[in-house]
């Protein structure tokens, strides 16, 4: 088992199936040490939220002047007994979907975004779900055939039931070692290829973000992938089976 000194910080979109799959997949690497907020809201008001309140006179947003713990802990009106405190986390997550559906999509948020939140030990790191978490389980065939999988969106706002009834991975507590890897592996294979880059490279989350914005505005479409389970992979490695 992983002993981790200090809890790992998720802070993330929805208020289930974010928590139950990094909490299945933390329980695969028999790491408990985390703890899961939900944020309830999309990253584009998450954006509007830090413009509000942290914004210099320019209009431009302080990330400098940001704490992301603090930030939860205002948003969420959190009790003093109740509030998270930095020193606690040796890394913090925030993961969200790329929802180019929503109303308040800005291609230009998710840019500043992915620059500011690029390190899990300092401000934190975002990984972003193309076009939502559900991603990780929309495998239907072989790798061939989900390295070119795309989702258009006109069919985003019926993702999750599209999923539902073509993927092979159903039931997420059926998910073992040798699966999770299987899984993991299909994203991290497909985040490379279709960048072009490697994980080790500082910018393939921003140069994903770009790719997808250009397949949005050029096919009205996204790759359907999961960056959140790649986490585990920079973090960890693969699953010991």
């Amino acid at each position: 088992m992983m002993v981790l000194t200090k809890k790992v910080l998720l802070i993330v979109e929805g208020a289930q199936a974010e928590k139950k799959l990094m909490r299945h997949f933390y329980s695969l690497y028999s790491i408990s040490n985390i703890e899961i907020v939900s944020f309830e809201t999309n990253i584009y008001v998450l954006h509007r939220h830090l413009q509000q309140f942290y914004s210099t006179n320019t209009g431009h947003i302080d990330y400098d002047a940001i704490d992301i713990v603090l930030v939860i802990n205002e948003y969420l009106k959190l009790e003093e007994n109740n509030k998270f405190n930095r020193t606690d986390f040796s890394d913090i997550l925030l993961i969200f979907d790329f929802d180019p559906h929503d109303n308040l999509f800005d291609f230009k948020v998710v840019k500043e975004l992915l620059l500011h939140f690029n390190n899990s030990t300092e401000n934190g790191k975002l990984y972003i779900n193309y076009p939502m978490v559900e991603a990780y389980k929309d495998i239907v065939n072989n790798f061939d055939h989900f390295q070119a999988s795309k989702v258009q969106l006109t069919d985003i706002r019926r993702y999750k039931q599209l999923v539902g009834s073509r993927s092979v991975y159903t039931d997420l507590r059926k998910i073992d070692a040798e699966t999770g890897n299987t899984i993991i592996q299909f994203h991290l294979n497909k985040l490379e290829n279709i960048t072009n880059k490697q994980l080790m490279d500082e910018d393939i989350y921003s140069a994903l973000g770009e790719l997808q914005n250009y397949t949005l505005q050029t096919e009205h479409a996204v790759f359907i992938i999961n960056t959140c389970l790649i986490y585990f992979i920079e973090e960890y490695g693969e699953l010991y089976i």
